[in-house]
């Protein structure tokens, strides 16, 4: 399998995927316009009062800001929005980053799931399932601590308790790897898997004309290379400013230099009315 065609067919599915992502994000950001997300943390005074919950107010979502500041802002919480939205289609399509990178074959390509039922154990996914959350749930208090309306906050640092609580169960899970080394059980399973949905999310993130522009690139590149394998090309031509400027001409070019060529050919040919890119010919003479 070329390397062009192999790239290809990944960028194809990150496409379908990130294109069905968007979808969602798009619906959440309309659902929630005017509306306010409350975010529980563990509690803390501030001020002389407790905080049980931050807020995430999403009344800007949909329409885009007169100011760059506010603008800026409503891009920030799209981008966490968009980030949560993807790791959780990778993880509930059951896509691993990982496992589509271990495709070889083109001809025998199909969509290699994360979690396989062959080696699916209960504990394994709700250990995975807890550990995913335990991330998306403390990633998220930072992330929407960020915002206008928490950032007057005192204290903030009790935000970052759950996501040290995560990197703990992270560094236990690697050492427990370690000493069973083995990734491909209990919870060096989990990480691999986490590790594929993470970075699959991020790659949904960037949204589904990135991919579409990138597919364009892929295509473009796949064809000048099958122009440049022409073994005729490296005897026509003597030098390579000469092969970038062949492969540069488009299909219409090269139909009105082939037109131009034939053109007498085709007015000799009997019952043409019309010669031209489109050539017509008179149904009644035969």
């Amino acid at each position: 399998m070329a390397l062009t065609d192999f790239l290809i067919a990944i960028a194809t599915t990150v496409f379908i995927m990130s294109t069905i992502s968007e979808r969602v994000a798009n619906f959440l950001k309309l659902y929630f316009q005017d509306k306010i997300i409350y975010i529980p943390i563990i509690p803390y005074k501030d001020n002389g009062k407790w905080v049980r919950m931050l807020e995430a107010r999403l009344s800007i979502l949909a329409q885009k800001q007169i100011t760059e500041a506010a603008e800026k802002e409503r891009e920030y919480r799209i981008m966490v929005i968009n980030i949560i939205v993807g790791i959780l289609s990778a993880a509930f399509i059951n896509i691993n980053i990982f496992e589509l990178l271990a495709v070889k074959d083109v001809n025998g390509l199909q969509l290699h799931l994360g979690w396989t039922t062959s080696t699916l154990k209960s504990c394994e996914v709700i250990g995975g399932i807890l550990y995913l959350l335990l991330f998306l749930w403390s990633s998220s208090i930072i992330l929407f601590s960020k915002l206008r309306e928490n950032a007057a906050r005192k204290n903030q640092r009790y935000t970052y308790i759950p996501f040290y609580c995560w990197i703990l169960t992270t560094l236990i899970f690697i050492i427990i790897t370690l000493v069973e080394k083995s990734t491909n059980e209990g919870v060096g399973k989990i990480l691999i898997h986490f590790g594929g949905y993470l970075t699959m999310g991020v790659f949904l993130s960037l949204g589904s004309k990135f991919w579409h522009d990138l597919l364009d690139i892929l295509f473009s590149f796949k064809r000048t290379q099958e122009k440049l394998s022409d073994p005729k090309l490296l005897t026509d031509f003597s030098s390579a400013d000469q092969i970038i400027k062949y492969t540069e001409i488009s299909q219409y070019n090269i139909a009105e230099q082939l037109y131009e060529k034939y053109r007498p050919k085709l007015w000799g040919i009997e019952g043409v009315v019309s010669c031209g890119l489109v050539t017509y010919f008179d149904e009644r003479v035969r």
